[in-house]
C-alpha cells in the first residue's frame, strides 16, 4: 500500500490542516489562513510530515502549541479534544493560590455551577470569580417553593 493508504487516517488530518490554512472557500478560513495561520514549507510534503509528527494516534488530532502559531513541527503535537478546548482563544484561566485552572475546572473545584462561574467571570474576570467564591462558598438561591 501507499503511504496514503497505509496512514489514512495522519492524511486526512494532513490535508485537513492544509485546507484550514489555504482554501478560502473553507467555512472557518477566517480563523486559520485568513488570519495569517499557514503550513510551513516543510509541511506541504506528506512525508515530511508523517516523518516529523509520526502517525496519528487514535482519538487525538493535531494541535498547535502557540494558538497564533503556524502549523510546523516544534508548534505541533497530537492533542485529545480537551487539550484543544483548553488551547482556544476563548478559554480563561486564573492562577489562585499557585492553583492555575481554566474556568471550567475551577467552577467543577468550587462547586458552582459553570452557568454561574462563566457569568461572574465575564463580569469581573477569572481571578476575580475564583477570590470570590472562594471567600463567600457557593451562594444557591432560593426558589418560590423553597
Amino acid at each position: 500500500p501507499t503511504l496514503r493508504q497505509k496512514y489514512q487516517a495522519t492524511y486526512e488530518c494532513w490535508t485537513n490542516m492544509k485546507t484550514r490554512c489555504f482554501n478560502p472557500a473553507y467555512g472557518r478560513f477566517d480563523r486559520y489562513g485568513g488570519r495569517g495561520i499557514t503550513v510551513c514549507a516543510r509541511w506541504l510534503s506528506f512525508e515530511n510530515f508523517l516523518a516529523d509528527m509520526g502517525p496519528k494516534p487514535d482519538g487525538l488530532t493535531i494541535e498547535r502549541r502557540d494558538n497564533d502559531g503556524n502549523y510546523e513541527p516544534h508548534n505541533c503535537y497530537w492533542a485529545t479534544r480537551r487539550e484543544q478546548a483548553l488551547n482556544r482563544k476563548t478559554s480563561h484561566f486564573a492562577t489562585v493560590d499557585g492553583v492555575s485552572l481554566c474556568a471550567h475546572d475551577w467552577a467543577k473545584w468550587l462547586g458552582v455551577s459553570r452557568n454561574a462561574f462563566h457569568t461572574r467571570a465575564r463580569k469581573v474576570g477569572c481571578e476575580a470569580a475564583v477570590l470570590h467564591y472562594k471567600a463567600n462558598g457557593v451562594q444557591r438561591q432560593r426558589g418560590k417553593n423553597a
